[in-house]
């Protein structure tokens, strides 16, 4: 077999750029306040201060969390006079959500596939009459 390492980290790359962008998604949402951000901008949007007191923590804090939530694409601002108000990209949730069902279809399929290949695979040195291995 030949190996070809450039090619093989070139396809790697490739692969998981996706991937770790999908990562960055779940792990800024995997976040209590993150989450609770989140929530709170899908009714409306906030400015860092009505964010900060609704969550009962520091300005800092809040700040900190929608940092990490537009690093992943999933919170927008713009400004209001002195203020930036925050809001969700709905559009990355609802690509995240159709990429976790198609996810699940992926994952199904595979396993129906590979139920039908075992199936369909010769017996041979499988188990014998009395139900054993052989």
């Amino acid at each position: 077999m030949d190996y070809n390492p450039i090619k093989y980290s070139l396809n790697w790359i490739g692969e998981n750029i996706s991937v770790n962008l999908e990562i960055d998604v779940l792990k800024a949402l995997a976040d209590n306040t993150r989450y609770e951000i989140i929530k709170l901008l899908l009714r409306r949007e906030f400015c860092v201060r009505a964010l900060s007191r609704r969550l009962c923590i520091s300005e800092s804090a809040v700040s900190q969390h929608l940092k990490v939530l537009r690093s992943a694409h999933l919170v927008k601002g713009h400004k209001k006079g002195y203020f930036t108000h925050y809001s969700v990209d709905r559009g990355k949730l609802k690509e995240l959500s159709n990429r976790l069902a198609e996810l699940c279809e992926e994952s199904s399929d595979t396993l129906l596939s590979k139920n039908i290949a075992i199936v369909q695979e010769p017996i041979g040195g499988g188990l014998n009459s009395s139900g054993e291995c052989g």
